[in-house]
């Protein structure tokens, strides 16, 4: 799973290095229009439709968090 959000975050954000970020918006790796685009990319990758609720960013910071969030929705 994470490789496959390393990879949508890269094609939103090409020189980004989430790998080691761990605050993608203090590091200015996303912001909302980045992380509506990570959200409409994982919902497609992953077969899923990520609620509004979760759309906060707290579940976006960094990819732990992210990886958190999306295994809520593949249980």
């Amino acid at each position: 799973m994470r490789e496959k959000i390393l990879s949508i975050l890269e094609q939103i954000q090409p020189e980004g290095d989430f790998e080691e970020s761990d605050d993608f918006f203090e590091d200015e790796l996303l912001d909302s229009m980045g992380i509506m685009a990570a959200i409409t990319m994982m919902e497609q990758a992953f077969s899923i439709t990520i609620s509004p609720e979760d759309i906060v960013a707290g579940n976006f910071q960094n990819v732990l968090c992210i990886e958190q969030m999306l295994e809520r929705y593949l249980v």
